[in-house]
């Protein structure tokens, strides 16, 4: 590969016997910038000799094609984990943050123990709770981003 062009050659020996068949070659790549990329792929077909190596290959077609890279949509959701919110009776603690958040954490009820602004900076604070099931939110700019289910052990 240079720049922007693969060019790629496929050798087949086929034997005396040989029946022809559709078959797919694959070519890893590996990661591509965005861009436009052109392809060559050229084939090339040998004979066998007498003590039975292929060799003395030909080129016996080619072919030209182009295609694009763009931007991939998904990229952020791989990079952007989940936050891990970790509760016990005296202690939430919030990893993985990358913004500013508003942290709501609800009893089985549905009634509001606390909220409370947190932040990759500030994301561990005491907290008085019994043994039970609660339910969190993390909000941002008044959004819904991410909820969960926390079970607090004796």
């Amino acid at each position: 590969m240079t720049g922007n062009n693969i060019v790629t050659n496929h050798y087949h020996c086929p034997g005396m016997l040989t029946v022809m068949c559709p078959g797919i070659d694959t070519l890893p790549i590996g990661v591509l910038a965005a861009g436009t990329y052109n392809v060559t792929a050229n084939l090339f077909q040998g004979t066998y000799d007498s003590l039975g190596n292929c060799s003395e290959f030909l080129k016996i077609d080619s072919a030209d094609f182009q295609f694009t890279v763009s931007l991939g949509t998904g990229v952020d959701l791989i990079t952007k984990a989940k936050p891990i919110v970790f509760l016990n009776k005296e202690n939430i603690r919030i990893s993985n943050l990358t913004n500013e958040f508003q942290f709501v954490l609800y009893d089985v009820s549905g009634k509001e123990i606390i909220s409370r602004k947190v932040s990759s900076t500030e994301n561990n604070f005491s907290i008085s709770v019994e043994a039970g099931v609660y339910f969190y939110s993390l909000q941002s700019n008044g959004r819904q981003e991410y909820t969960g289910k926390l079970v607090v052990n004796n």
